[in-house]
C-alpha cells in the first residue's frame, strides 16, 4: 500500500508536485484566478468511500499544497480496501491546453458536463485525467508501472491507470464544485 502511495506521489509531481518549496514548473502557464477548492477538504468521506478511496491516517501524508505556479492544492489518496491504486486529487490554477502540454492525450469526453481529457504522462508513469473547471482545472492522477510486483495495487500499463482515473473521476465527481 504504502508503494502504491509513493507512486502517486512521484506521479504528482507533474501537475501538483510534493511539497511546497518546489521550484515553479515553467511549462505550464496559470490561469488569471486563483484556486481555492482543497481535495483534502472538500470531498466527503462517503464520496471517497463510493469511489474505493481513503485518506491516509495522517492528513499531512496526504496533503498537497502549492502556492507557487501553477498554484495547486492536493490530495493523495489509497485505495480504500486495497484493492486498486492509490490516486492524487488536484485542483490546479491552469487551463486544459497547459494540462495537455505535460503528457500525451489520450481521449477527450464530458463529465457532468465539463470536459474531460485523458493524458498520458510517461516522465511521472501516469494517466492524468484533466476536468475542465473554472478557472483551471481538477486531475485525478493513477501511476503505473511495467515493472510492478503487484498488479492488483499498481496499474501495469497507462490504458489501466486511465482507466482507474476515469472511474475515480466519475464517482468523485458528485464532490466537484461548480467553481474552483
Amino acid at each position: 500500500m504504502r508503494r502504491a502511495v509513493g507512486l502517486a506521489c512521484a506521479a504528482a509531481v507533474v501537475l501538483v508536485g510534493c511539497s511546497s518549496n518546489d521550484e515553479p514548473d515553467q511549462s505550464a502557464t496559470p490561469t488569471q484566478e486563483p484556486v481555492s477548492w482543497q481535495p483534502c477538504d472538500a470531498i466527503p468521506a462517503d464520496v471517497l468511500a463510493q469511489a474505493g478511496l481513503a485518506k491516509p491516517p495522517d492528513d499531512a501524508d496526504a496533503r498537497i499544497d502549492r502556492s507557487t505556479s501553477p498554484q495547486s492544492y492536493g490530495c493523495i489518496y489509497d485505495a480504500a480496501d486495497g484493492h486498486g491504486p492509490g490516486a492524487v486529487v488536484a485542483s490546479n490554477a491552469m487551463t486544459v491546453d497547459d494540462a495537455l502540454n505535460l503528457g500525451t492525450k489520450i481521449d477527450e469526453t464530458t463529465l457532468d458536463g465539463h470536459r474531460m481529457i485523458s493524458t498520458d504522462s510517461p516522465q511521472a508513469r501516469s494517466c492524468v485525467v484533466v476536468v475542465e473547471i473554472d478557472p483551471g482545472v481538477i486531475t485525478v492522477q493513477v501511476g503505473y508501472s511495467a515493472d510492478t510486483f503487484d498488479p492488483v495495487t499498481i496499474p501495469a500499463t497507462v490504458q489501466d491507470a486511465c482507466t482507474w482515473a476515469t472511474g475515480y473521476a466519475q464517482k468523485l465527481a458528485p464532490a466537484f464544485p461548480d467553481r474552483l
